[in-house]
């Protein structure tokens, strides 16, 4: 459950510090943490309560199976 406007999504690090939404953690996802980056994307809770996510990283992001760099959801 998300509890503030804005989440990061990504892997953490000891270098790079923590993020919101760890990927590199993902259960039972083999290898995801090898493909996400540090700071893969930024979620934001727009003014009118839709959630808007934009690719931060250099791998490719997917919603829904569609590439995306800012996507509205």
């Amino acid at each position: 459950m998300l509890r503030r406007s804005a989440a990061s999504i990504g892997r953490s690090t000891d270098a790079k510090g923590d993020v919101d939404i760890d990927l590199g953690k993902a259960a039972g996802a083999a290898g995801v943490g090898s493909k996400v980056s540090r700071l893969q994307a930024q979620l934001l809770l727009t003014a009118d309560g839709s959630w808007s996510i934009t690719n931060t990283g250099r791998a490719a992001l997917e919603v829904n199976g569609q590439q995306v760099g800012v996507c509205s959801l």
